[in-house]
C-alpha cells in the first residue's frame, strides 16, 4: 500500500567555500602515496576522490561553541578525512572552513572514530582515531577554533608532530580488527573479526594502553584447525570470521550493547571487561515469522539505536533512555526498549512498541540504511532510510500518545524539466542541465571532458581555442563541434546533449547516494547525508500534501481527510491535464506565458484565442466528459479553486519570525524549499488554468476574476525561476547566467531574499516551511519582489539582464514607467526613456515612495530623487541624467520642459542656479557655443561660473574654435579669462604652452591691454630663452619683434613692460632692443636666415 507523503526531501549544500589541507606524518609517506596524491588528472578519478565512503556522520560537539556541528567524512579512497562544520545560524557572522586531513596509509573500513573533549588550555577538541591498513594506530586533534577562518591556528603540515600521533598498540596484522568504537576520548574499543575484544586506553600523552576483555573468541579462532569442533563456532563463508563477530556497536553508561553475525544481542561491563548478557534477536519479536535467517549478513550494519528524552511532567527532570532495536526478519521490524539506568536492564516494551516495516510492493530487497529515534512534543517520531543499490527512500514512523502508529512517506524532489514546443534541442538541454538545479557545477565539470574524449575525438579541444569560456559556453560548444553536417542540426544536437544529460545522471546518481541520517535536536531538522553534499528532509506545504497524494484513497490519507474534496479535485483535474499530450501541453503553456508576461485588465479574449487556436480538438472527448461527470460531484469549484489559491501561502504571520542571521546551508534549504513550493504550485495552477479554458462557465465574470488570479500566480512564479538564473561569484563578483546554482555562487534570488529578510530566522524543521509560505511566497507575488531585482540589478550596472529578462514582467504603475524608463536610458536606448521619463513625469512626481519602497531603491538614488517632488526638480534632474550619460538632445528636450514651467510656481528661484549651468554645459557639449555663451551669462553663482568657464575654454580649445573667444562680448576684459588663460599656458607641455600664450596676448590685444598682451609673449620668452630647439629659437625672436612694435606705440613715458618671476622687474623698451639683439647675435647664421634677420 503507497503511504501518504507528509515530508519531501531535496538536494542541498552545506560544504563552506574556504578549505584548510594539512598531512600528518608527510616525512612516513611512500613514493606511491605521494605519486597517488600528486598525479591525479583524469576527471572521473578526481570527482571519485571527492566523493564520501561508506563512514560518515554529525558530531555534535558540547558548550557554547561555533561551530558545535562537525560532519565527518572518509573520502572515497579511504586515504583522507573531511571535517565540515554544519551551521543553520550564524549570527556572530563568523567565517568558517572546512579541514581535510590527509594520512600515510589508508584508513581500515568501520575503523574510524570521533569523540570531543576540553583539552589542558580548556579549549573545546575533537580527537579522531583510525586504525589503517597497515595495523598503525593514528590519533590526531584538532581544536574548534581551528574551524574559524583567520583564528590563530597551529594546525598545520609542519606541525603535525604537535597534534597528530602514531602507534602501534597492537599486532593487527595477526588479528584484523572489524569495528572500533569511540567509548571516550581516551578509551577506544576495537572489536576482531575472530569476534574478540579489546581495549585501548589513552594517557595524557597520548601513549596507549591495551585493556582485555574476558572472552575465549580468539581461541576458538584458532580451533578452526581442528573439524568438526569449530564447524559450529565458525561463520560460513569468511575463514576470519567468527559467528561473535560483532556487526554494530552502542554504548550506555558502563555498557557495551553489540549485535553479532549470529543474530546474538550482546551486552558487556566495559569497567568489568567481561560479558553480562547473551539473547537471540530473534526471541524479542511478538510475532513470529517465516524468515529463518541463520546468520547475518557481515558487512556492519545499523540495528542499534539510543535516545533520551524527558517524558516527565514539570517536575520530574528525571531522563528516560530507549533502545531501538532493528530486527532484519521478513520486511524487518523495529522495537523500542526502555533501559534502566540505576540497576542496568533492558525492559521489553510489548507488542505495543513493536513496528513491522511498510515497504514498497517491490522485488528490489531493500535494506535498513540508518534509523532513529525521536520524540516531538507528546508523539514519538522514527525516521528510517532504507537502500537498494544506489535507490533509496525515507519513511518516517508516528507513535502517538495513545501507542497507535502509522507510517508516512517522503516524496523525493526530483526537477522534472519539460521541452516546450518553441525552443530547440540547445535551449531545452541548457534549462535541464543548467537552471534547473538537477546538477551541481562539479558534475557538469566532470562530466565534459569525459564527453569530449568519448564522442568528440579528433575535433580541437575548445580549451585550446578560448580559455576565457564560462561552463555553460564550454558545454554547448564542445557539443556544437560534434556536428558535422548542416542537415540533421537539431538531431545531431539531441543526440549529443542526451548523451551529455546521460553522464551527468550517471555522476548525479553517485553523488546522491545516501549513507546517513542525521536529526538535529535542537531545531529538529533532518538531514540525509550523502555521498556528496546531502539532502534536506521537511514538512510538504499544503499544496505539496495535495499534489503527493492526489492518486491516494481519501479514506487511506488520515489527517488530510479534512481536505478531502480538495484532494479529489486536485487529483482529477490533473488526471484531465495528464491526458493532454505532451505537445498540447507544452504549447499551452507556452502560449500562456506569451501572452500574459503580466496581467491583463480582460482575460477572457485572450484565453478563447488560446483555446481556439492551441487546446480546441486537441483532447479526447472521452475524457472531457469523464472530467466533467467528476466535477459535477463538487457543489461549488470556484471555492474549491479559491481555496486552493490560498493554500499557497497562508498569511504574513511576521510573529512567527525572529532575527537570526542564515548561512550558505541554510540560504541553500530556503532557496530550494521555495524551489519545490513554486513548482508544485505553479503546476496545480495550470491544471486548473486548463480547466477553465476547457469548461464553459455561466459566470463570465467571476470566471475573468478567477483567472486572473490564477495567470498572476503563474506570471510571479515564472519571475522567480528567472531570477534563480543569474548568478553571481563571490570570488570575482562577476554575473555568471545561466550557470549552475552551486555551494560558492550565489544567485539574484539569494541577494533578494538576504536584503529583503536581513534579519533571517531561527532556522529549524517546521520553521522553513512557514518562512516561505508566510513570506517568501507572498513577497513572490508582489510587486515588491520585481523592485527588489531591478534596484539590484541596475545598482550593479546590469540594466541589460532587466531588460532581457524582466522588463517583460512589469505591470502598469508610476513605479514601473520609471524603472523601464531608467531601463531604456541604462542601455543607451535615450529615445524610449526620454519618451518614459517625459510621459509619466506628473504621475511620478505627485507619488512619495513608501519607507519600504524607499529602502528597496535605496542603491539607486538617481531614481528615487524622483518621487514626490517639484515637477521643475524631476526634470532638472531627468536633464542631468540624460547629460552625464552623453545623450544631449535629450537632456536639451528636458530643460525646455523646465522653461516651459518657469511661471509656475517654485520654477525659477530654487532651480534657476543648476538649471543656467545645466543648459550651458548641454550648449558646450554639443559644441554650440553660441548658445553656451548666451547660458554662461546666466550664470552668477562663483563657483559654477568658474567651472563653466573652464569647461568653455576646453572646448574651444579641444575643437580648435578658439578664435571664438574674442566674438563673445561675456568674456571681454574679464579677469578670470585672463586668469584661466594665463593657468593654461604654464603648462610643462612646451606645444601647449606657447598655443595659450599666443591665445592670452591676442585677447589682451582684443581687450585693448597693449602691455599685458606684450608681457604675455615676454613670459614665453624668459621661460624657454635657453632652448635649443630651432623652431622655438625662431618662434621667441618673432616674439621680440611683436612686442617691440607693440610697446613702440606706447606713449614715451609708457614704452615698459613687467617682467614677470620671482622678482618682478620693468624692462624698458630699450632693454627689450638689447635683449632681442643679443639674442639674435646668438643665433647660429642658418637661424638667422630663417628669421630674415
Amino acid at each position: 500500500m503507497s503511504l501518504v507523503s507528509t515530508h519531501t526531501r531535496r538536494t542541498v549544500y552545506q560544504s563552506p567555500s574556504a578549505l584548510l589541507e594539512v598531512d600528518v606524518a608527510r616525512h612516513l609517506w611512500s613514493s606511491a602515496r605521494v605519486s597517488r596524491l600528486a598525479n591525479i588528472t583524469d576527471p572521473e578519478h578526481v570527482f571519485k576522490q571527492g566523493l564520501t565512503a561508506s563512514k560518515t556522520d554529525v558530531l555534535k560537539v558540547e558548550g557554547d561553541v561555533l561551530p558545535n556541528r562537525i560532519n565527518y567524512r572518509i573520502l572515497e579512497e579511504g586515504y583522507s578525512a573531511v571535517f565540515i562544520p554544519v551551521l543553520f545560524n550564524n549570527t556572530f557572522d563568523i567565517k568558517l572552513r572546512s579541514i581535510k586531513v590527509n594520512l600515510p596509509d589508508k584508513i581500515r573500513d568501520q575503523c574510524f572514530t570521533i569523540n570531543q573533549f576540553t583539552d589542558k588550555n580548556g579549549d573545546p577538541t575533537i580527537v579522531v582515531d583510525a586504525i589503517t591498513e597497515t595495523g598503525v594506530l593514528i590519533t590526531f586533534t584538532i581544536k574548534i577554533l581551528d574551524f574559524v577562518v583567520g583564528s590563530q591556528s597551529t594546525l598545520s603540515t609542519k606541525t603535525s608532530s604537535e597534534w597528530s600521533k602514531l602507534s602501534n598498540p597492537y599486532g593487527f596484522d595477526v588479528r584484523k580488527p572489524h569495528i572500533m568504537h569511540s567509548y571516550r576520548p581516551d578509551y577506544l574499543i576495537v572489536f576482531f573479526r575472530d569476534g574478540g575484544i579489546i581495549a585501548f586506553q589513552k594517557d595524557i600523552n597520548g601513549d596507549v594502553e591495551s585493556v582485555i576483555f574476558t572472552d575465549n573468541s580468539y581461541l576458538e579462532s584458532l580451533g578452526q584447525l581442528f573439524r568438526p569442533w569449530a564447524n559450529k563456532n565458525t561463520f560460513n563463508g569468511e575463514k576470519d570470521l567468527s559467528v561473535k563477530t560483532v556487526i554494530d556497536v552502542i554504548h550506555f553508561n558502563d555498557y557495551l550493547i553489540t549485535v553479532t553475525i549470529s543474530r546474538q544481542l550482546r551486552i558487556w561491563s566495559v569497567s568489568k571487561q567481561c560479558l553480562i548478557l547473551e539473547k537471540d534477536l530473534a526471541q524479542f519479536l511478538t510475532t513470529k515469522t517465516s524468515n529463518s535467517r541463520e546468520f547475518l549478513d557481515s558487512t556492519p550494519t545499523k540495528l542499534l539505536d539510543i535516545f533520551t528524552t524527558q517524558t516527565g511532567g514539570a517536575s520530574d527532570t528525571s531522563p528516560t533512555h530507549y533502545l531501538t532495536v532493528f530486527l532484519p526478519f521478513g520486511n524487518g521490524t523495529f522495537k523500542l526498549f526502555s533501559i534502566k539506568e540505576d540497576d542496568f536492564d533492558i525492559i521489553d516494551l510489548g507488542v505495543q512498541y513493536e513496528f513491522t516495516a511498510s515497504l514498497p510492493d517491490t522485488n528490489s530487497i531493500w535494506l535498513v540504511g540508518d534509523f532513529q529515534l525521536t520524540r516531538v512534543d507528546d508523539r514519538f517520531e522514527l525516521w528510517v532510510l532504507w537502500k537498494s543499490n544506489t535507490s533509496s527512500f525515507v519513511q518516517q514512523l508516528q507513535l502517538d500518545s495513545e501507542l497507535k502508529y502509522e507510517w508516512f512517506g517522503v516524496h523525493d524532489s526530483i526537477a522534472i524539466v519539460e521541452k516546450n514546443v518553441d525552443e530547440g534541442w540547445s535551449e531545452y538541454y541548457g534549462r535541464k542541465i543548467f537552471q534547473s538545479g538537477l546538477y551541481s557545477k562539479q558534475v557538469i565539470e566532470t562530466a565534459l571532458p569525459i564527453f569530449e574524449k568519448h564522442f568528440l575525438g579528433g575535433f580541437e579541444d575548445v580549451a585550446d581555442v578560448v580559455d576565457d569560456l564560462t561552463l555553460f559556453e564550454r558545454v554547448t560548444k564542445s557539443i556544437s563541434r560534434g556536428i558535422e553536417s548542416s542537415q540533421h542540426i537539431e538531431s545531431t544536437l539531441e543526440r549529443q546533449f542526451s548523451r551529455f544529460d546521460t553522464l551527468c545522471a550517471e555522476f548525479k546518481k553517485q553523488a546522491d547516494e545516501p549513507l546517513k541520517l542525521y536529526l538535529d535536536d535542537k531545531s529538529g531538522i533532518v538531514l540525509v547525508i550523502n555521498r556528496q553534499e546531502g539532502s534536506f528532509v521537511r514538512p510538504s506545504s499544503a499544496l505539496e500534501l495535495l499534489n503527493h497524494n492526489k492518486s491516494l484513497k481519501v479514506s487511506n490519507v488520515g489527517d488530510l481527510k479534512s481536505v478531502g474534496d480538495h484532494l479529489r479535485f486536485v487529483n482529477v483535474i490533473s488526471e484531465f491535464k495528464a491526458s493532454l499530450s505532451s505537445d498540447v501541453f507544452a504549447n499551452v503553456k507556452t502560449q500562456i506565458l506569451r501572452a500574459f508576461t503580466h496581467p491583463e485588465k480582460d482575460t477572457d479574449p485572450i484565453l478563447a484565442s488560446i483555446y481556439d487556436q492551441h487546446l480546441k480538438d486537441k483532447f479526447n472527448p472521452v475524457n472531457l466528459g469523464k472530467l466533467v461527470e467528476e466535477l459535477s460531484q463538487f457543489d461549488n469549484l470556484f471555492t474549491l479553486i479559491d481555496e486552493i489559491i490560498k493554500f499557497q501561502s497562508t498569511g504574513k504571520d511576521k510573529s512567527r519570525t525572529t532575527s537570526s542571521t542564515l548561512t550558505a546551508l541554510s540560504i541553500s534549504m530556503l532557496t530550494e524549499t521555495t524551489r519545490d513550493l513554486v513548482d508544485t504550485n505553479t503546476d496545480i495552477m495550470f491544471s486548473i488554468l486548463i480547466l477553465l479554458l476547457v469548461l464553459d462557465f455561466d459566470d463570465k465574470t467571476l470566471l475573468n476574476t478567477v483567472s486572473k488570479r490564477v495567470i498572476k500566480l503563474i506570471t510571479s512564479y515564472e519571475i522567480f525561476k528567472t531570477s534563480l538564473e543569474i548568478n553571481f561569484n563571490p570570488t570575482t563578483g562577476n554575473v555568471e547566467v545561466d550557470e549552475p546554482v552551486i555551494p560558492s555562487v550565489e544567485s539574484l534570488f539569494t541577494n533578494v531574499m538576504t536584503t529583503k529578510f536581513a534579519d533571517g530566522f531561527p532556522v529549524t524543521r517546521s520553521n522553513m516551511v512557514q518562512f516561505c509560505t508566510q513570506l517568501v511566497i507572498p513577497f513572490i507575488q508582489t510587486n515588491e519582489f520585481l523592485y527588489h531585482i531591478s534596484s539590484f540589478l541596475i545598482s550593479r550596472d546590469l540594466s541589460f539582464l532587466v531588460y532581457e529578462r524582466f522588463l517583460k514582467f512589469y505591470d502598469d504603475n508610476y513605479i514601473f514607467h520609471l524603472l523601464k524608463a531608467l531601463v531604456f536610458f541604462k542601455t543607451n536606448q535615450p529615445i524610449k526613456a526620454a519618451k518614459y521619463f517625459a510621459n509619466y513625469a506628473d504621475e511620478v512626481t505627485k507619488h512619495s515612495l513608501t519607507p519600504s519602497e524607499s529602502q528597496i531603491f535605496k542603491p539607486l538614488e538617481e531614481f528615487a530623487v524622483l518621487f514626490g517632488t517639484n515637477l521643475g526638480k524631476y526634470y532638472l534632474n531627468i536633464a542631468i541624467m540624460f547629460l552625464n550619460g552623453l545623450h544631449f538632445d535629450q537632456a536639451e528636450k528636458f530643460i525646455a520642459l523646465l522653461s516651459d514651467g518657469r511661471q509656475s510656481e517654485g520654477f525659477e528661484k530654487k532651480y534657476k542656479k543648476d538649471k543656467d549651468y545645466t543648459s550651458f554645459t548641454i550648449s558646450v557639449e554639443k559644441l554650440d557655443l553660441v548658445k553656451a555663451n548666451s547660458a554662461f551669462k546666466l550664470i552668477t553663482d562663483p563657483k559654477l561660473r568658474s567651472t563653466a568657464l573652464e569647461k568653455f575654454i576646453s572646448a574651444m580649445y579641444n575643437h580648435q574654435s578658439i578664435d571664438q573667444l574674442i566674438e563673445f562680448d561675456s568674456l571681454r576684459g574679464d579677469t578670470a579669462v585672463d586668469a584661466l588663460l594665463l593657468k593654461k599656458a604654464q603648462s610643462a607641455d612646451i606645444k601647449r604652452s606657447l598655443w595659450f600664450y599666443q591665445v592670452l596676448y591676442a585677447y589682451r590685444l582684443n581687450c585693448g591691454d597693449f602691455r599685458g598682451a606684450s608681457e604675455a609673449l615676454y613670459d614665453f620668452i624668459a621661460q624657454h630663452r635657453e632652448s635649443h630647439d630651432d623652431g622655438l629659437k625662431i618662434a621667441i625672436a618673432e616674439m621680440y619683434s611683436v612686442i617691440l612694435n607693440i610697446v613702440g606705440t606706447l606713449e614715451k613715458d609708457d614704452q615698459w613692460i613687467i617682467k614677470h618671476g620671482e622678482e618682478q622687474d620693468v624692462v624698458s623698451l630699450s632693454g627689450l632692443r638689447e635683449e632681442k639683439e643679443a639674442f639674435v647675435n646668438g643665433l647660429s647664421r642658418e637661424v638667422r636666415l630663417r628669421c630674415g634677420m
